[in-house]
């Protein structure tokens, strides 16, 4: 080809090429397009701001999108194809919507929601987007043995658990802001009570004898004489805060929480301006039952100091009463204030999932697992959102199977682990998946015999598979570890009933019902009971055994 045609030719290619261009995207374009927009208000007529909204497919429901309502309850898919689609929405202590079917067919399609306030007693969709939200399912009745189904699509009964063991484990994470229980010593041996109490006697004025031997009485369980001694050393140093918790717990063992509150409002007279004091009245109200108060003392505390260690009790305490959307409010702000704080992006990512915010949780524990690796808390919350979505499995499985590797003589890390793929069980019934799930539970019990969730989870895996013996081995060491475990109670009942054993499939019935909230319908055994009841059991105050009772 000679220089002169190539010169003539490459004007016409370029053209070509912009003319190709120009028609593939006047044909995009022309893809009609409209906006799905609506307001969410509660059964009141009230608008929810941070209500969840999800743009479903029409066939399967699977999540295309989701959005959130603004602070006038206001949500909007914009750019959305032409087509029949399904939209389900969401609020924290709300029952879920059922999906509506849609129709984009213009520029514009309005959807509204009106969501019913959820109740202990209710069934039905609860805090669930997704194809098995488009009919009413099954409660969780105590008295049958039939496999009903959550709305997650697994079984009740394991959806409990999740819930129990998220809230058991946030009650025994290892941090002394979180408890009102103080800091404690190895407990003394009973032979130094004559030591103890002679000191206290010779030295009557003195704040340290007084107190030392009132945490002795308390620590055995005589809460009268410990109160006498504690009295005493508030008395000399009412400012004392250590004291002053000792003092309330003493109260609170002995049943006089007004006392226990008076102590702490009385003793420093600054619980207004005191961080530390305003979080121990937070739970002493907490542990006394007072739900409302604890909630507003655990944000006026929270507007006291914004650090990483008060923020994080604070946010912790409100998601253990159940106040998701303070917490989310508190997590939200303190994150900002604290951007490279591992804890506090775990608080928000907690608090996101109790608030059906599923994506955003799973993205905010990630960020909490990528800032400090080590911190083992991170990782059962993370796992516990195994399956919400295919964009972020891959990278739990991957923070999970990294943790397993360098914590390998951790039984935590290898229980996560198999609790992450124990999520696709429903979804993924291959034997290649029991067998993974079952070799993980056993190396945590291996690493730890006393692990109770491994047992459980093993449990229940055997339940499900149908090997009802393996099932009632499991279990029964289970309720020994942790007899107040409730949902251990009822899985160990249905595993004793379908094994053929009624007298003591009734027994664990019984046991389930005794250690339940009392506040609770009789046929209330849902998810939310179990969830109150986790939040209740954790609150209980364990000290050691009395001196005459070892004598």
């Amino acid at each position: 080809m000679s220089a002169s045609l190539s010169r003539r030719l490459v004007p016409c290619l370029v053209a070509l090429c912009f003319w190709m261009a120009a028609t593939a995207y006047l044909c995009q374009s022309q893809q009609p397009m409209g906006d799905i927009v609506g307001k969410v208000k509660d059964d009141q007529g009230q608008t929810l701001a941070g209500a969840t909204i999800s743009l479903l497919k029409f066939d399967g429901g699977a999540t295309i999108r989701v959005a959130s309502t603004d602070s006038n309850g206001a949500y909007e898919f914009d750019g959305v194809s032409y087509g029949r689609y399904r939209l389900a929405a969401s609020f924290s202590g709300k029952k879920v919507s059922e999906a509506q079917l849609v129709s984009v067919l213009g520029e514009s399609t309005t959807v509204d929601f009106k969501l019913q306030t959820l109740s202990l007693s209710s069934s039905g969709n609860i805090g669930y987007l997704g194809s098995e939200s488009r009919g009413k399912e099954d409660s969780f009745s105590v008295a049958g043995v039939e496999g009903t189904i959550a709305p997650s699509g697994y079984s009740a009964a394991a959806t409990a658990e999740d819930t129990s063991l998220i809230m058991s484990r946030l009650a025994k994470l290892d941090d002394r802001n979180l408890s009102l229980m103080p800091i404690r010593e190895p407990i003394l041996s009973c032979d130094r009570e004559g030591e103890l109490l002679k000191a206290a006697q010779n030295h009557p004025k003195s704040f340290e004898s007084n107190h030392a031997l009132g945490v002795f009485y308390l620590e055995h369980g005589d809460g009268d004489q410990s109160i006498v001694y504690l009295k005493l050393a508030f008395a000399i140093e009412p400012r004392d805060t250590e004291n002053a918790r000792w003092l309330a717990l003493a109260y609170l063992q002995s049943g006089q929480s007004s006392k226990a509150i008076d102590v702490i409002q009385s003793g420093a007279n600054q619980q207004l301006t005191n961080p530390k004091m305003a979080l121990l009245l937070a739970q002493i109200y907490k542990t006394s039952g007072n739900r409302l108060w604890a909630i507003a003392q655990y944000l006026s505390a929270s507007s006291l100091d914004g650090g990483e260690e008060n923020s994080f009790a604070c946010g912790i305490g409100l998601v253990s009463l159940g106040a998701t959307d303070q917490a989310l409010k508190l997590f939200s702000q303190a994150t900002r204030r604290n951007p490279n704080s591992a804890k506090l992006w775990m608080g928000l990512g907690i608090a996101q999932s109790l608030s059906n915010k599923k994506i955003e949780s799973t993205y905010s524990l990630l960020k909490a697992a990528d800032l400090d690796p080590g911190f083992l808390p991170t990782y059962l919350f993370l796992a516990s959102l195994s399956g919400t979505s295919p964009e972020t499995d891959t990278a739990i499985r991957k923070r999970l199977e990294a943790l397993v590797v360098s914590n390998s003589e951790r039984a935590e890390a290898h229980y996560d682990y198999a609790f992450a793929l124990s999520k696709y069980l429903g979804s993924d019934p291959s034997p290649q998946l029991d067998a993974q799930v079952e070799a993980q539970l056993r190396i945590a019990i291996k690493r730890d015999p006393d692990f109770a969730p491994a047992h459980l989870k093993l449990g229940s895996l055997y339940e499900e598979e149908g090997n009802y013996p393996l099932a009632v081995g499991e279990l029964e060491r289970t309720v020994q570890l942790d007899p107040s475990d409730a949902s251990a109670h009822y899985r160990l009942s249905q595993a004793y009933r379908r094994d053929n054993q009624p007298l003591k499939a009734d027994s664990e019935m019984d046991q389930f019902k005794k250690i339940r909230p009392e506040s609770l319908e009789d046929d209330d055994s849902t998810t939310e009971g179990l969830h109150v009841y986790a939040a209740q059991s954790a609150q209980n105050l364990t000290l050691a055994a009395s001196c005459s009772s070892s004598q």
